[in-house]
């Protein structure tokens, strides 16, 4: 059977709510029409275990500038403990998932991140995802969960931002739709939610000073999304079980819904 693609980006923010994974997992199981794939971050954890070894976190524009020493704290909080963890979990629900990072089986192709003329140290900048490892996980019915730690041909490790990963995941796959799962309930301007909204106001609001630092690494890849394919991209908070029952397939949106197409908003 021919399966509709769908990626999930969790949150770190949404990440240490009880029982939250195994909520996931009972939706996905009613779902058997979609195959998903997991994208996560974890940047609450890596600014807690980098606090514990006095190393301060620097952000622009909601990206984590990484030194040398901090990226491998980085890795081993994605890589090791959330990965495995949301693995676990989802295994003990009764899936079967694949914990991998970005470099495995050189998932993602990656340069350092030059932009503005800083120095973002090792920051990484996805060039091409390689979907091998994901058709095979899609062949055999296992949901992949993805690390966005990367390497640079298996040399230096890079901290590649997770909205940014899940958002070429769900182009170089062809995905219906790509899910941020974060911590509000979607996207604002000037203290309103927005229900659906355009890519080109998608856009204008990105150039606006009206969008949160944190929103706008999604908002960024939720344009470049919109314009590699992806039919949909949602951005939301998890409302318990159900809530991509009601995302997916009774259309029943709770978060702000962008795509060129007009959307029903409840």
């Amino acid at each position: 059977m021919k399966k509709r693609k769908v990626v999930l980006k969790l949150s770190g923010k949404i990440l240490d709510r009880p029982g939250i994974i195994e909520e996931i997992a009972h939706d996905i199981l009613q779902l058997p029409e979609f195959f998903f794939m997991i994208v996560h971050g974890g940047g609450r954890d890596i600014s807690f275990y980098l606090e514990k070894m006095g190393i301060e976190s620097t952000f622009i524009d909601g990206l984590r500038v990484t030194d040398e020493e901090s990226v491998e704290v980085v890795e081993m909080v994605l890589s090791g403990r959330i990965n495995k963890k949301i693995v676990g979990a989802l295994q003990n629900a009764g899936l079967n998932a694949l914990g991998i990072s970005g470099k495995d089986t050189g998932l993602f192709r990656v340069h350092r991140l030059q932009k503005d003329g800083r120095d973002w140290g090792f920051v990484g900048e996805i060039e091409a995802v390689n979907p091998q490892l994901l058709k095979l996980c899609y062949d055999q019915g296992i949901v992949p969960v993805i690390s966005p730690i990367s390497s640079t041909n298996g040399k230096d490790t890079l901290n590649v931002n997770a909205d940014h990963a899940a958002s070429k995941v769900a182009a170089a796959f062809s995905s219906e739709a790509l899910l941020f799962f974060t911590d509000v309930e979607g996207l604002y301007h000037n203290a309103k939610k927005l229900n659906s909204v355009s890519v080109e106001e998608a856009e204008r609001l990105l150039n606006s000073t009206s969008i949160s630092d944190g929103m706008v690494p999604k908002l960024q890849s939720a344009i470049e999304a919109l314009h590699g394919g992806v039919k949909n991209v949602h951005i939301l908070t998890w409302r318990g079980t159900k809530t991509l029952i009601r995302e997916l397939k009774e259309k029943q949106y709770s978060g702000t819904v962008i795509s060129d197409n007009v959307l029903c908003t409840t």
